[in-house]
């Protein structure tokens, strides 16, 4: 039997791995919130399975490799007893483990001392706030807070101003009423630094009276416009935040980046809400002001706050790359070539290093995109190292040519081996 590096065999095991992320995807966008999450991250990992397996076990059949494997009744028995069992495999080892993964980590954040409401005031609000309800809404809020609380008010567009600067809360803050002109664009990481500074600054000159946990209320309609390419923005801001004690609880108006503001909410002890219309900003904003972050998360997305972070970061490296190595039987299967098994092994043991590594530093190192790095995951999943048969060196149809899953440990056969040179 003659080996030769198949192209197009590696090019199906990565195009099994694209369409199970864009299945996996769907599945985990449309149930992840409403349904039991290990049996959510299960089924993502059940579904890649079967779009790789078919993948490579279409083109194994296109060159004929799977039949000459399969003429041997011993192969063909075995294959359809370990081909289900995989499956059962992939499904029950990953459900297990995001079972573990969810256990534990409970994180207590302090109460807030003060609170800083960071309005968007881009052009984009002139649509989704025509009647000014944003300014309204906060008033309200502030004039039902207790006396002497701390607050201060910013704005954000093109540029960042402080409408009214950190301050113990009086009667004159209860007739308060702002007008703000939408325009421009969305520095919403600019506001934050402003915001940081400008604590840092009271702090020094001991002329700071919001406390030590300051929380930042944080609206907006859309996308940051001052951020980086890659999301290094959203992690400095985040980590600076948290360093300084200082809690984002992050309300997202319809057009807004969620899956960001649920980062820069929960990574630094908040929690993020969602509305689609206007009309609902003030009950959010009520209870962004008390709100603390769960610690949520799944193997294959963001990690919330919580109590021992870096045992987590540890588990999450070690359970994917658990699960990626259990593609090995997949692969090997739908690949049908015998030789192939520790090629397959080596390189999918180098493959679950780099994914398992690769999500937790992208998801969590730099908040990125999730459902890019859940992407990139199930390449390096799938991707593997496949033969393809180009010569058998005599007649094919010859069963006693093709050799067994288990054969080679016997006596047998070894001399099966060493006859047919296989």
């Amino acid at each position: 039997m003659i080996l030769k590096i198949s192209i197009r065999k590696i090019l199906a095991a990565l195009i099994g791995g694209i369409l199970g992320a864009v299945g996996g995807n769907i599945v985990y966008g449309l149930l992840i919130n409403q349904v039991w999450k290990p049996l959510v991250v299960a089924l993502f990992f059940l579904i890649l399975s079967g779009t790789i397996f078919l993948s490579i076990w279409l083109f194994s059949k296109l060159l004929g490799d799977f039949d000459y494997f399969m003429k041997n009744p011993i192969n063909n028995k075995t294959f359809k007893r370990w081909v289900p069992i995989m499956f059962a495999a992939i499904f029950l080892v990953s459900m297990l483990l995001e079972f573990i993964y969810e256990i534990g980590g409970d994180f207590i954040a302090s109460q807030p001392t003060s609170y800083i409401f960071a309005l968007d005031i881009s052009g984009s609000m002139t649509i989704t706030d025509p009647n000014n309800q944003e300014a309204e809404a906060v008033s309200k809020i502030v004039s039902q807070m207790d006396d002497k609380f701390p607050f201060a008010v910013y704005t954000f567009s093109d540029g960042v101003k402080c409408v009214e600067k950190m301050h113990k809360k009086t009667d004159k803050d209860n007739d308060k009423k702002w007008d703000f002109e939408y325009y421009g664009m969305t520095s919403m990481y600019g506001v934050i630094d402003e915001i940081l500074n400008d604590y840092e600054k009271a702090q020094n000159d001991n002329s700071w009276v919001g406390g030590n946990s300051p929380r930042i209320i944080l609206v907006s309609d859309g996308s940051p416009t001052d951020g980086d390419l890659f999301g290094r923005s959203s992690f400095n801001a985040a980590e600076t935040c948290r360093k300084k004690g200082v809690s984002i609880c992050g309300i997202s108006v319809v057009g807004a980046d969620q899956e960001l503001m649920s980062k820069l909410s929960e990574n630094t002890g908040g929690k993020s809400f969602s509305i689609y219309d206007i009309d609902s900003l003030y009950d959010s904003l009520n209870s962004a002001l008390t709100a603390k972050s769960e610690g949520d998360r799944t193997l294959i997305s963001y990690r919330g706050f919580v109590a021992n972070d870096a045992l987590f970061c540890v588990l999450r490296i070690l359970f994917l790359f658990v699960i990626a190595l259990a593609f090995c039987g997949i692969i090997y299967l739908s690949n049908a070539i015998y030789k192939d098994w520790k090629l397959i092994f080596i390189t999918k043991i180098i493959t679950a290093i780099i994914a398992s590594c690769m999500v937790e530093f992208s998801i969590q190192s730099y908040l990125g995109n999730e459902i890019i790095s859940r992407t990139a995951l199930c390449m390096l999943i799938a991707f593997s190292i496949l033969h393809t048969i180009v010569s058998t060196g005599s007649d094919s149809s010859d069963t006693t040519k093709t050799i067994d899953l288990h054969s080679t440990g016997t006596l047998e056969g070894r001399k099966k081996l060493d006859i047919n040179e296989i």
